[in-house]
């Protein structure tokens, strides 16, 4: 999320689903999201995750281990996951 919050854009609010006021508070408050602040939550990280390893802007796949902290394909995989849940 940290790197999406440096790289907001115009389309940023269409890609992830909430604003950037949003996107910063979940930044700010993360990993202690507010019952309240579940779904805004849920929305920035997932998305943030997916337009990192699959989107218009995605890192080269190398890049991904230095920007997240795990390889490509484990992202991928999770991400996979989420979106089968």
């Amino acid at each position: 999320m940290e790197y999406w919050h440096a790289c907001w854009d115009w389309e940023c609010p269409t890609l992830f689903g909430v604003d950037f006021v949003q996107f910063d508070q979940v930044l700010s408050e993360w990993p202690d999201i507010q019952k309240r602040d579940e779904d805004v939550a849920a929305l920035a990280a997932i998305g943030s995750l997916r337009e990192l390893l699959m989107g218009a802007s995605a890192q080269p796949k190398s890049a991904i281990q230095s920007v997240i902290g795990i390889p490509y394909g484990r992202a991928a995989s999770l991400l996979e996951q989420l979106n089968q849940t």
